[in-house]
């Protein structure tokens, strides 16, 4: 299940083997997602078809975690699964494989990091440009990203255009290539989708995420760029997104900002998360007034409680023979 399978066609692009469906491809997402390459191509220039692979579809991913894939994820270490009811081209033997990560922030800081496409550049290994070139917000809140995306992978320079839709209610990104613009991968869909994470001492400040992806590829495409994107890509895909929004987090905490840059509506706490919080406390910090909330990355000394005085007992009513008083509170 680790592993990711991409396979070429002839070198002339004939034959029996064409483009050929990279199976559990998760890999090849190159970095983030390389959903859709075009070398050279003009971007007024159609894609040749509107789309061979099936796309994702938003939402939870279903998949239930072993007992051995939960303790590895505890300790922080990246899981990969097959996603059940997917198929590749080859009749299902593949299936689609997914990347499951914990990362210690919470999911809009993870948000914040996957939608920042301005600055793949500055965060994802291999991208040299990355902008987005039309955006439009429907009236349900979803919104339509689409991305120009350029990279280098060991010198070979890609091109590509993507077409995301985010879903904010479901906490997903799925996407697709843009078909209205060439691309010189044939086929590429994948999809981001964000938990808060299920311990319960941990849904304050850890989400969980989940990644996948599947494309198809040309015979051009070096051997070299193939064997980085079948043995790396996966883990550079995944662990760029939790080490930026893990430090994006800490940096926002320790300088006493909200997400946005304002300062916090509770002290000790980023942002509104005050409100939220005021009440949760962890395992490492005090939960009185929310002040001393602490995300679980550092550590507070719980303060002693004081004690509460004993309540005076009340004196029985001369006009009521039949009450009586247990430890203040008066019973019938």
């Amino acid at each position: 299940m680790a592993g990711t399978t991409l396979r070429r066609g002839a070198k002339n692009g004939r034959g029996k083997g064409g483009l050929k469906l990279a199976a559990a491809t998760m890999g090849a997402a190159c970095m983030l997602f390389l959903p859709g390459v075009a070398q050279g191509s003009a971007a007024a220039e159609a894609h040749p078809h509107q789309g061979k692979v099936k796309p994702y579809k938003p939402g939870m991913p279903d998949i239930v975690l072993t007992k051995k894939q939960r303790t590895d994820l505890d300790g922080g270490d990246l899981v990969q699964d097959m996603l059940k009811g997917e198929t590749d081209e080859d009749g299902g033997k593949g299936g689609r494989a997914l990347a499951v990560q914990d990362v210690n922030a919470p999911a809009e800081y993870v948000w914040d990091r996957i939608l920042d496409f301005g600055n793949y550049n500055k965060m994802v290994p291999k991208v040299t440009e990355c902008k987005n070139y039309e955006t439009e917000t429907l009236r349900n809140g979803t919104e339509i990203i689409k991305t120009n995306l350029k990279l280098n992978v060991f010198g070979v320079k890609l091109n590509s255009f993507f077409y995301h839709t985010y879903f904010p209610s479901k906490s997903s990104m799925t996407w697709t290539l843009d078909y209205t613009k060439k691309s010189t991968l044939d086929d590429s869909v994948g999809f981001w989708h964000v938990a808060t994470h299920p311990s319960q001492d941990k849904q304050a400040d850890w989400s969980r995420v989940y990644y996948s992806v599947q494309l198809r590829i040309p015979s051009w495409i070096p051997g070299i760029v193939i064997g980085y994107l079948n043995k790396k890509a996966i883990r550079e895909a995944t662990t760029w997104v939790k080490r930026e929004s893990e430090e994006k987090y800490k940096a926002d905490f320790a300088a006493g900002r909200t997400l946005g840059g304002k300062k916090p509506g509770a002290v000790g706490l980023p942002g509104g998360w005050g409100a939220a919080l005021s009440g949760l406390g962890s395992k490492t910090g005090s939960k009185e007034g929310g002040g001393g909330w602490m995300p679980s990355w550092m550590k507070a000394a719980e303060p002693e409680p004081e004690p509460e005085p004993e309540p005076e007992p009340e004196k029985p009513s001369a006009s009521d023979p039949s009450s009586f008083v247990v430890r203040g509170e008066r019973l019938r």
